[in-house]
């Protein structure tokens, strides 16, 4: 997807447009020459971690998983919106040394086709596809990481990914949905 080089300056440039959000609340300008990777579309996850003694804590994540703007721009609105995720502790400036980036480079997503809800089991490739689920106007995302972390059947997956839209866990089988796969890169920083 998007080279080594291009992955730390991101987290860089990222961590860069963190700080001056949290200190001043304003939106980093962009270099003004940018390298054509940075200017390619992508669908991003960023998940922000802070550091408090041996362990890493959540304390922020935000996925836009739909390329819609270049991977520079998707990659710092996701993360200034995930430093305000309500579901954590408010993220302040001196959390910022403590602070690792986690971002994720999405494949543009495919929508996965099923006569049946169980063939869509046999299209999913654990530890290798991650999933975007939608069932009316709610979305849900997990990581081709989050079945592994959790350990998962492709199963349990799909039962989760429901959750997260308000469905029961075998609502994936008896509503009607929108299933599309990707793959990701990641980097941190």
């Amino acid at each position: 997807m998007v080279s080594e080089e291009t992955g730390r300056f991101l987290t860089g440039f990222c961590r860069q447009a963190l700080e001056l959000y949290l200190r001043h609340r304003r939106v980093i300008d962009f270099p003004r020459v940018l390298s054509p990777e940075l200017k390619e579309k992508h669908g991003v996850y960023v998940k922000l971690y802070k550091k408090i003694g041996l362990e890493k804590q959540l304390r922020g994540s935000k996925g836009i998983p739909f390329p819609t703007d270049s991977l520079i721009k998707t990659s710092t609105d996701a993360v200034i919106s995930a430093s305000q995720d309500k579901t954590y502790p408010q993220l302040e400036l001196q959390d910022l040394p403590m602070l690792t980036i986690e971002l994720s480079i999405l494949t543009e997503p495919d929508l996965l086709l099923a006569k049946d809800p169980h063939d869509y089991i046999k299209q999913i490739r654990i530890a290798t596809d991650g999933l975007i689920m939608q069932h009316k106007s709610l979305g849900g995302i997990f990581l081709p990481s989050t079945p592994i972390q959790n350990k998962w059947t492709t199963e349990e997956f799909l039962e989760n990914l429901a959750k997260k839209v308000n469905l029961p866990p075998d609502g994936w089988k008896t509503n009607p949905i929108k299933l599309y796969s990707f793959q990701s890169q990641t980097f941190r920083g």
